[in-house]
């Protein structure tokens, strides 16, 4: 089983509204989000949302690994083959690494002075990814994008989004919202899938 080390607490939708209005009126600005706003957070009504975006990405992975081998022969002919199979679901969505190695071995004395030797070895593996990293040195890693993320926004908002007065405009919501992971939700991004054989 694998999962972060350190679970990460992050204000919900409504704790953020607060706290951002809290900063604007300090600096003496009105606040943008409304009781009204906020309620529609809570019920996630009219294009708003309450998401954990930490919990929806990160759970759980998992990792198996099986590796079965062999070896006998007589004083002429030795041999030697190992069979492995590694599988890895990531404790991100469609994080996924299977592989299948082989390694065989064989030595024959043919002769008091000549000796044959073969080996065999290969593996196949398959990658699944998605278009960002998750490596949290990687440009627009996976865990920078949560962190950008709004929490008042809806993971899955289809064509409604709500608008919300900023600065001195009204601008829409989605112009906001060029942060949210919807990359590696496994409905809203292309996954890269790599098949590799080597023999």
């Amino acid at each position: 089983m694998e999962s972060n080390a350190e679970q990460q607490e992050w204000l919900d939708g409504p704790g953020y509204a607060y706290w951002h209005n809290k900063a604007r009126e300090l600096q003496g600005d009105q606040p943008v989000f409304t009781e009204e706003m906020v309620k529609n957070m809570i019920n996630g009504t009219n294009g708003w949302g309450n998401t954990n975006w930490y919990d929806m990405v990160f759970g759980t992975g998992t990792r198996t690994h099986h590796n079965i081998s062999a070896s006998g022969g007589s004083e002429r002919v030795k041999f030697f083959a190992s069979l492995g199979y590694l599988n890895e679901d990531g404790n991100i969505d469609n994080f996924d690494y299977t592989r299948y190695n082989l390694r065989s071995n064989i030595d024959a004395k043919l002769t008091n002075s000549l000796t044959l030797q073969m080996g065999v070895s290969g593996r196949i593996e398959k990658r699944d990814n998605p278009v960002y990293s998750a490596d949290p040195n990687a440009w627009h890693n996976i865990p920078q994008q949560i962190i950008r993320a709004l929490p008042y926004a809806q993971p899955y908002p289809g064509n409604r989004w709500p608008d919300i007065q900023c600065g001195y405009s009204y601008c829409p919501l989605w112009l906001l919202l060029r942060w949210l992971p919807f990359m590696m939700l496994d409905i809203h991004v292309p996954i890269t899938h790599m098949s590799k054989s080597n023999f």
